[in-house]
């Protein structure tokens, strides 16, 4: 730890804790975040919720993030959870390796895949992927005839102008959908509900855009995502 001149105290993540050190922390202000699990421990965890999603219609979502870089676990806890009776989503941003899709292409999942940008230099920019590979991707699981929602972040600065989401819906609509199914977009608009990780971290927050999002852009992108044929939402 490290003492300040306003008397208060910051964590110096230079020098790795020793074990233990949050157990020893009194006011919890440090803290482990996650723990490690079994597939039996993930699967125990689930099955508590089992009568919310029998009355609610839900289920569990692989979320991150990013689960597929663990591929064989999620592919093995999905089929466990789909014996159960338990749906299971994937959220996923899709700049993984093709062959982390291929455990699961037969199974009957819904995947909630992120569409950033269309434009190469900017998606790099902007998040530091490849967009190539996200493309390849989408394209992967929509030609497999994948239950996929496309998630639109909406950020203004980067892709919240009628131009960028024009082409992001035009590439949307080329996709293959083999099986003629009714997919979906869902619209989110930018918030900052991460400054407070960003501030525990002592880490500056990167991204400050101006204002938000009009909702009234949302609601002419809604209807332009309609009109090819998208059923839409807004906020998750």
């Amino acid at each position: 730890m490290t003492g300040l001149k306003d008397g208060s105290v910051r964590a110096n993540r230079a020098v790795k804790p020793a074990p233990g050190l949050e157990a020893a922390c009194p006011s919890a202000a440090i803290r482990i975040a996650g723990r490690e699990m079994t597939l039996e421990d993930a699967v125990r965890e689930v099955m508590k919720d089992a009568p919310f999603f029998a009355k609610s219609g839900g289920g569990a979502t692989f979320s991150g993030g990013e689960p597929l870089t663990s591929p064989a676990f999620a592919r093995e806890l999905a089929d466990l959870l789909l014996k159960r009776g338990i749906s299971v989503a994937i959220e996923t941003c899709l700049a993984v390796a093709p062959k982390a899709l291929e455990p699961f292409l037969d199974l009957p999942i819904l995947w909630l895949a992120d569409l950033k940008h269309v434009d190469a230099a900017r998606f790099r920019e902007g998040t530091g992927g490849d967009l190539a590979l996200v493309n390849r991707n989408m394209s992967t699981l929509a030609g497999f005839g994948a239950d996929l929602e496309l998630r639109i972040p909406l950020v203004p600065g980067f892709n919240a102008d009628d131009a960028t989401v024009e082409a992001m819906l035009s590439f949307a609509a080329g996709l293959p959908n083999p099986g003629g199914l009714n997919r979906r977009i869902d619209f989110l608009p930018y918030h900052e509900l991460a400054l407070g990780k960003f501030a525990m971290l002592d880490r500056e927050y990167p991204w400050k855009p101006a204002q938000g999002v009009d909702r009234h852009d949302v609601t002419r992108w809604e209807s332009q995502a309609a009109h090819l044929g998208f059923v839409t939402s807004t906020g998750g």
